[in-house]
This record gives C-alpha cells, structure tokens and sequence, in this order.
C-alpha cells in the first residue's frame, strides 16, 4: 500500500529522533475495526522517504559526512 501524507514543514534539531504514528482520523474514507481489533505493519517490508531541504549536499553537511 502507498500513501501520500499531510505535508508538516519541521526543522529537527541534532540528535533528536523522527517518529511516525500511523492513525486515521477520515471519518469518510476510514476503516472502522471493532474495539480491540490489533493492525500489524510489517517493519521490515516498510520504508519511508523524507524530503530534506538542500538534498544531498545539506543533509551530508547535517550527519558530518
């Protein structure tokens, strides 16, 4: 499944980490499991892309490398 996200603009200080929450809040286009219902996301089958500002050059500059 492919998805596209709300654009959130955030600058990450150093050495913070990025968390993802996976949550529906579409009362129109939503899914709505029992109470109880356990979702499973395969970690290992899931990756996500995050724009960084400048691109290479600047997130080289933000790890140092």
């Amino acid at each position: 499944m492919t998805f596209e996200l709300q654009p959130d603009d955030q600058v990450i200080p150093a050495g913070q980490q990025i968390g993802l929450m996976i949550f529906s809040s579409d009362r129109d286009f939503t899914l709505w499991p029992d109470p109880g219902t356990e979702l499973t996301v395969d970690l290992d089958a899931t990756s996500i892309t995050l724009p960084v500002v400048g691109g290479v050059e600047a997130f080289g500059k933000a790890v140092g490398e």
